[in-house]
């Protein structure tokens, strides 16, 4: 009998922990599903019940990292790093994500260390792209293009080392060899980020018409914001009114919330001659927290046949907001001249 008891406890434990590594998977695929999704905080919570259940599951605190990492949470990333280092510390992967933690906290040397050290276990294309990135952070993208040419033995990674290209002429001031890149990029896939930061490197070279036709293709994704924002101030840089009418309407209907699509609502309306409505749609833009002189300069031209005091304000706040604003200050001049 004696004999037996420490058996039974044996086969208990055993069988109690089969259970909670039973749950522990089941906790971890729902949060490889919903970190799959982008729904960071969900799959966070269900990698800690997993580790709850199983404290030495590998894989679950290793995505919670990725995770805490994506969400900037950088010293609950570099715990669980760290916990699974003193576990496996012959792991190149564990000593390179160490290091892209350390850049983003600032911590250049223990940066440099942990990459290198990644690098001196396991000579691999991927942990020259971390570094290359590291690099890029602590702001010397001279060097590089050494590691990225490195990372470029391994195909799978040439989108990702010709993004840090594209970042590193960015930081050089070399916005025709960006450009390049970009295009190299789209070519070898069409993502809305790539057509959006190629428009933005073509605004800056003054060239609208190629800078409209990337954001018009970046905006086709309709959760990109940013890309419809740009579209619309190009297209009315470039005097295509009735494009910039449309994707007014078009912000209108995805963005409600965004005082843009309103601003240029109303000067496409004001440039039709329909003063009251083109009010309106200021005001609106207003009422959502908009405060531009921009805004303010309109809103007086609106009201300059209708209300010439209070066009007067207008112009002066835009002033105010604005002291060397020229547009301002001309359209006030004006008023006070008696001339409309």
């Amino acid at each position: 009998m004696s004999k037996a008891i420490p058996i039974f406890i044996y086969l208990l434990f055993f069988a109690q922990a089969s259970l909670g590594q039973e749950l522990a998977e089941k906790y971890f695929a729902k949060g490889v599903e919903f970190q799959e999704l982008g729904v960071a905080a969900r799959a966070l919570d269900y990698y800690t019940v997993a580790l709850e259940k199983n404290p030495d599951y590998r894989e679950a605190r290793y995505n919670r990292a990725i995770v805490y990492f994506q969400m900037q949470e950088y010293h609950k990333a570099l715990f669980d790093v760290r916990t699974l280092i003193g576990k496996d510390p012959m792991d190149p992967d564990l000593y390179s994500l160490t290091g892209l933690i350390y850049a983003k906290l600032d911590q250049a040397e223990k940066a440099d260390y942990y990459i290198n050290r990644a690098i001196d276990i396991d000579d691999q294309p991927i942990f020259h792209l971390r570094k290359a990135d590291i690099l890029l952070q602590k702001g010397q993208p001279e060097k590089v293009f050494n590691e990225l040419s490195k990372a470029l033995e391994d195909s799978f990674l040439e989108a990702s080392a010709l993004e840090l290209q594209a970042n590193a002429y960015i930081d050089l001031h070399q916005p025709n060899q960006a450009l390049g890149t970009y295009t190299r990029l789209i070519n070898l896939e069409p993502r809305p980020e790539y057509y959006f930061n190629r428009g933005l490197l073509r605004k800056q070279k003054k060239d609208f018409k190629g800078a409209c036709k990337d954001f018009a293709e970046a905006s086709k994704t309709s959760f990109f914001e940013d890309a419809l924002e740009e579209l619309i101030r190009c297209q009315w840089k470039s005097e295509d009114f009735e494009g910039a009418e449309q994707t007014a309407k078009n912000g209108i209907i995805h963005f409600p919330n965004n005082p843009t699509f309103y601003l240029f609502s109303g000067l496409v309306t004001l440039k039709k001659g329909k003063r009251d409505l083109a009010f309106q749609w200021f005001d609106r833009a207003e009422q959502l927290g908009m405060k531009s002189p921009e805004l303010y300069i309109n809103k007086g031209l609106a009201l300059i046949h209708t209300d010439k005091d209070k066009a007067k304000d207008l112009f002066l706040l835009a002033l105010k907001l604005d002291p060397e604003n020229l547009a301002a200050q001309h359209n006030l001049d004006l008023l006070k001249s008696g001339v409309e």
